[in-house]
């Protein structure tokens, strides 16, 4: 071949990769937002933010005792993807600092000084709550709750209540860990307050869906068994029946044969799926799971003929 073709293939090639490497982020730096430099706050859970940089795909955010010249402690090192983080900090004096990050370069970093004091005064202090997460679906009866503690706080008034408000359960203890069996499945609230001898702190809340039943056996409609369909874009359709649980997703299996030779499996939220299909026979069944990890079983296995 040409020695200019080939060079000028070469050019082309690298000029069609280029688009796929990150911008290059190294000669900025976040924008940080709060607290302020050299801000006192009350201990607890302290939110650190910053302004979102433009082509980062992370922010590595870290937290040491009392600087980063002359460290004694470091308190935390972690890479998240938004542009917040909610820390529990106790009297001290910090110095935290974020810096933007992709695959292709990191930024410089951001770094302000932070004085943080105990106080008694709870009423504008944050109890952040850790397990469950919000909105969670849960099949386990056995729940165990649970929170970061506050410094100053003596103990926790903790709620649960059902669908309609109705509370059905509340405990207050000093630990920061709480287990609740369930007994009904449905929809619930659970919320949390931190108190002491001077000061309470307001709710803080979270949902979660307790649900220990599999979902239905989903029942194949179209294409009907044996049937033979126009090959390319075909729609596959089952009925779920009633759906009373958490949220379901579909598992579609597709097969050359009478479930041995798997051809493919495609997902559906909803009781249906636009699949592209060659010429042939081809065998299909649905199996459904809910958002609580619940499974159907199997439905019947249906064959059809694409031509």
């Amino acid at each position: 071949m040409n020695k200019t073709i080939v060079f000028a293939l070469m050019m082309l090639t690298l000029a069609s990769c280029e688009p796929f490497l990150e911008k290059d982020i190294s000669k900025i730096a976040p924008q940080l937002l709060a607290p302020q430099n050299e801000d006192t706050v009350v201990s607890g859970s302290v939110s650190l933010w910053w302004e979102e940089v433009e082509f980062a795909t992370g922010y590595r955010l870290q937290v040491v005792l009392p600087d980063f010249n002359q460290p004694t402690q470091l308190f935390l090192d972690t890479l998240i993807s938004g542009t917040t983080f909610s820390v529990q900090l106790v009297e001290n004096k910090y110095q935290w600092r974020v810096r933007a990050e992709n695959t292709n370069s990191i930024s410089l970093w951001a770094m302000r000084d932070l004085y943080v004091l105990n106080s008694n005064d709870l009423t504008s202090q944050i109890v952040v709550l850790k397990n469950p997460s919000a909105n969670t679906a849960q099949r386990d009866s056995t729940v165990v709750f649970s929170w970061f503690p506050l410094i100053t706080a003596t103990g926790y008034d903790f709620a649960l209540q059902d669908s309609s408000g109705s509370i059905i359960y509340q405990q207050t203890q000093s630990a920061d860990t709480l287990k609740y069996t369930f007994t009904n499945e449905g929809f619930y609230t659970w919320k949390l307050r931190a108190f002491n001898s001077e000061s309470q702190s307001a709710y803080f809340s979270r949902s979660l869906y307790f649900d220990k039943t599999a979902p239905n056996q989903p029942a194949l409609t179209l294409p009907q068994f044996g049937d033979t369909i126009t090959s390319g874009q075909i729609l596959l359709q089952w009925n779920r029946g009633l759906e009373s649980g958490s949220l379901i997703r579909d598992s579609i299996f597709i097969y050359n044969d009478s479930l041995i030779t798997l051809s493919g499996i495609y997902f559906s939220n909803t009781a249906s799926y636009q699949l592209t299909t060659p010429p042939g026979e081809f065998f299909w069944r649905v199996r459904s799971v809910d958002n609580a990890g619940n499974s159907s079983s199997y439905s019947t296995t249906f064959k059809y003929i694409a031509e």
